[in-house]
């Protein structure tokens, strides 16, 4: 009997530990239905540790046999076995739930580093497009000044020639001075012989008629 007692305390006392473990997963628990299953299962343990206590002390009181002390420490052995496996039933539920949690977080973490290398993937297509844009506009560019020089060229070409037309209409214009001058100076002389030849048939004619 002593050495049942002895049994039945470390059982106890391995309830109460197993209790005390089981507290700790319930207060950490978030959800009221699970707050509220995890309080009634606590409950259904104290229930039975309270009548494993009768039993132990009925076991105490009573004067068995060895070997009814030894069935009735193999049921309280296989008593104990059931609520340590509703013990751990909360806890392997627990996590579960966080392995689970866990693995969403990092399956949402997954999808966010895909979401941020399309978006970096979209941003230097874009980057590129931009430049390939750039380079054609600086081509573009180029091919402007190329043409623009171009017609200043020719711009001042035709310049050159306009000048060239003026003086030499300025020179024709000079010359074209200095020769009416001339034919003003030639023009003279012949006036001149015109009128003496006029004068001299006007003599010849009175003569004449004397």
């Amino acid at each position: 009997n002593k050495v049942s007692r002895n049994v039945n305390k470390a059982l106890l006392k391995d309830n109460k530990s197993l209790w005390q473990e089981n507290k700790a997963p319930w207060q950490e628990k978030k959800k009221p239905s699970e707050n509220h299953l995890i309080c009634e299962e606590n409950q259904s343990l104290r229930q039975q540790n309270q009548v494993l206590c009768k039993f132990n002390r009925t076991i105490s009181d009573s004067q068995k046999s060895p070997g009814e002390e030894m069935n009735a420490l193999n049921t309280k052995k296989q008593q104990n076995r059931a609520l340590e496996a509703q013990i751990r039933a909360p806890r392997e539920e627990e996590i579960a739930f966080q392995n689970d949690k866990a693995l969403q977080e990092e399956i949402r973490s997954l999808h966010e580093e895909i979401k941020a290398l399309h978006q970096k993937h979209t941003i230097k297509m874009e980057e590129e497009a931009l430049m390939k844009e750039g380079l054609a506009l600086e081509l573009e560019k180029q091919a402007l000044w190329k043409e623009e020089q171009a017609l200043r060229e020719e711009n001042k070409a035709l310049r050159e020639e306009n000048s060239a037309l003026q003086e030499e209409e300025k020179a024709l214009l000079e010359e074209a001075k200095v020769l009416e001058e001339w034919t003003q100076i030639l023009q003279k002389p012949n006036q001149t012989l015109k009128i003496e030849k006029k004068k001299q048939n006007k003599t010849k004619k009175k003569t004449t008629k004397k």
